[in-house]
């Protein structure tokens, strides 16, 4: 049960999550009872691949400066104590919070997302976005203040079992920005720093690079689930999501992560093995609840027409996980340290 829910690699999760988009689809009504109908109740996820974080820092009035000296052994580190270095600095922090943006291109075309994070310890954090579509944003939260961990994909709260479930349908709604939590937290799947430091990805360093104004060690990571899964270091049941490559910038003077650029070729998964079923197994009962949550009336006509609504969106989908998938992924406004109340982490009804 650990691994029952866990989001598929944030590339494929979000070329899902954008086809309505890229393909003209209606931005609200479908599109969402998608994100929370099909994506959810067709229990798609199947492997949870986290696509973080950051980029530059703004320290707030009322927030603690974290001061990490420039080492003059930088230019000699390895992908690995770049990555130890990153880990380390998200752990000496008591809190954390920022906003950016991603911006996925997939199909020739390009849908960006708009995402707040805010963390504290022990357990407190709010992870915001907004999915632009045409005129209409799809909005989706995941947030704990404290007395439980919940899901919001902009059709009404529900409470997840822990935080690690929360946040792998957070990435279902677009939100690939949740590396740092995972780092921040220390959660045990999904780490992308985790899998450098123990090597269980193959990484190389490339060339130093900036974010902005922001100087940065540049790594590479190649993750081959293929292999991973022979080695036996991904979980059973993950399925065959091919191969991901990812850059990281990573801040020479706070050691954040300060970019990702992630791509994936969706030729090389294997959709079988992802277990995406047909909305047409959807069961009454489950179209019955999509429907009262659009406030339209539940009858046998409406009913069938929302499966065959969702069934087409669903082919449309699938035709289109072809080709490569590119997410790139930038934060700013990082504050650092900065107090908190369990208020602050509360979702806005």
């Amino acid at each position: 049960s650990t691994n029952s829910i866990q989001a598929a690699p944030v590339a494929v999760a979000k070329s899902v999550t954008a086809m309505a988009i890229a393909k003209g689809a209606a931005a609200s009504g479908s599109t969402l009872v998608l994100a929370k109908g099909v994506l959810k109740a067709m229990a798609w996820a199947k492997v949870k691949m986290a696509f973080g974080i950051t980029a530059g820092i703004l320290l707030a009035a009322g927030a603690t400066t974290l001061v990490i000296s420039q080492t003059t052994n930088g230019d000699k580190w390895t992908p690995q104590e770049i990555a130890q270095q990153a880990q380390d600095a998200y752990a000496a922090l008591t809190s954390y919070s920022d906003s950016g943006t991603t911006v996925t291109e997939m199909a020739g075309k390009n849908t960006k997302t708009t995402f707040n994070i805010r963390l504290a310890r022990p357990n407190l954090y709010r992870i915001d976005s907004i999915m632009m579509a045409g005129p209409n944003g799809l909005k989706g939260a995941a947030w704990s203040d404290g007395s439980g961990d919940y899901f919001d994909p902009g059709t009404g709260k529900e409470k997840m079992k822990d935080m690690q479930t929360a946040l792998a349908y957070a990435t279902m709604m677009g939100n690939s920005a949740i590396a740092a939590p995972e780092i921040f937290f220390k959660l045990t799947l999904g780490d992308p720093m985790s899998y450098i430091v123990t090597g269980k990805v193959e990484t190389k360093r490339e060339k130093d690079g900036q974010v902005g104004d922001v100087d940065c060690y540049v790594i590479t990571s190649v993750m081959d689930t293929a292999k991973m899964r022979a080695e036996g270091t991904l979980p059973d049941g993950v399925g065959k999501m091919g191969t991901t490559t990812r850059l990281f910038w990573i801040g020479k003077r706070d050691h954040f992560i300060h970019q990702i650029q992630s791509s994936v070729d969706l030729s090389s998964v294997d959709l079988a093995s992802t277990t995406l079923p047909s909305p047409a197994r959807l069961s009454d009962a489950d179209i019955k609840k999509l429907l009262e949550k659009e406030n339209k009336p539940v009858t046998a006509e409406a009913i069938a027409a929302m499966r065959a609504r969702l069934e087409a969106l669903s082919n449309k989908m699938q035709s289109m996980m072809k080709g490569k998938v590119i997410v790139t992924e930038t934060h700013e406004r990082i504050v650092v340290n900065k107090k908190f109340s369990p208020t602050d982490f509360q979702k806005a009804q």
